[in-house]
């Protein structure tokens, strides 16, 4: 996230800010839209110090008052996708906030082979269900956590931190929920001995 900060908001390692790098950044985050405030905009906090690197994208609203809200070109995301594990074993590594090789390369292979159906119920809950061959995962794009369970799933980041479910190769329908992990409580049992030791007289 650092990264894809420094990149869409600064441009800091791309030459003169390329735009190309800030808009592959926003589809490896599966962004669909990005809210930029230039020079005659009222906003305190003017987060990006080049906004003309994104006039090339299509406008969804602007005020014409310095406030913009681009949005990016087809193809749409999908927040859910069955990809390739072996092609996944071949991405380059990230050496850099603007490394054009891997983002291209991540983009492409996110994008998935096709969309897997994801129905949230709660914030922390859903119904996942795909077809799945072998040599195929379903990337869900929401942040990994060890908290995500998925019953009989390997659950794992990918090379940006998105939640990567391994199954068996067959039709799956399966059910996610995300709770505190272990290190999470015994983080909570440490806290709770503590007060209850400051307290004890």
């Amino acid at each position: 996230i650092e990264a894809a900060h420094k990149e869409v908001m600064q441009g800091c390692s791309s030459a003169k800010g390329a735009p190309e790098v800030a808009e592959l950044w926003l589809r490896a985050l599966n962004a669909r839209y990005v809210v930029v405030h230039g020079a005659a905009s009222r906003e305190h906090f003017h987060w990006f110090v080049q906004p003309p690197r994104f006039s090339a994208l299509p406008v969804a609203w602007t005020n014409g008052a310095g406030d913009t809200i681009y949005r990016l070109p087809a193809p749409e995301p999908e927040e859910a996708v069955v990809v390739d594990t072996a092609r996944l074993a071949t991405l380059p590594p990230l050496r850099s906030t603007g490394d054009r090789e891997f983002l291209a390369a991540y983009v492409a292979w996110a994008a998935g082979k096709r969309p897997a159906r994801l129905r949230w119920s709660r914030p922390d809950t859903a119904e996942l269900e795909a077809d799945l061959r072998a040599g195929e995962a379903v990337l869900v794009k929401v942040n990994y956590d060890r908290g995500w369970k998925v019953a009989g799933a390997r659950t794992r980041p990918d090379p940006i931190g998105f939640l990567l479910l391994e199954l068996p190769p067959r039709h799956q329908q399966v059910k996610l929920s995300f709770g505190a992990a272990w290190d999470v409580w015994l983080g909570r049992a440490v806290t709770l001995a503590t007060v209850v030791l400051l307290l004890a007289p």
